[in-house]
C-alpha cells in the first residue's frame, strides 16, 4: 500500500508499506497537488512507461498515474520531470 508522507511546492514524499522505497513525486512547471492530498493518505500508483525507442529520441511520455484512493483524484507525475 502507498501513502502520502509529506508535501511540498514541488514534491511529495510516498511511503510504501510505511517505508520509504519510493523517490518523491516531482511536479512539472504549472502543475500543483490536488488540494485533496494530505498526509497518510491512501494512494494506488501505477506505471505508465513509454517505449524505449521512444525515449532515445527524446519523447519520453511515460508517467506515473497516481489515484488518490479518498477523494478519487488522479494525478500524472511525468517521467520527464525527472530528466537532468
Amino acid at each position: 500500500m502507498y501513502t502520502v508522507d509529506w508535501i511540498g511546492t514541488v514534491a511529495m514524499g510516498v511511503l510504501e508499506d510505511g517505508e520509504q522505497n519510493f523517490a518523491p513525486m516531482v511536479l512539472e512547471e504549472e502543475q500543483v497537488f490536488p488540494p485533496e492530498f494530505k498526509p497518510g493518505d491512501e494512494l494506488e500508483i501505477e506505471v505508465r512507461s513509454a517505449h524505449p525507442a521512444m525515449i532515445a529520441m527524446g519523447i519520453n511520455y511515460g508517467h506515473y498515474e497516481v489515484s488518490h484512493v479518498p477523494s478519487g483524484k488522479v494525478l500524472k507525475i511525468m517521467h520527464r520531470a525527472y530528466a537532468t
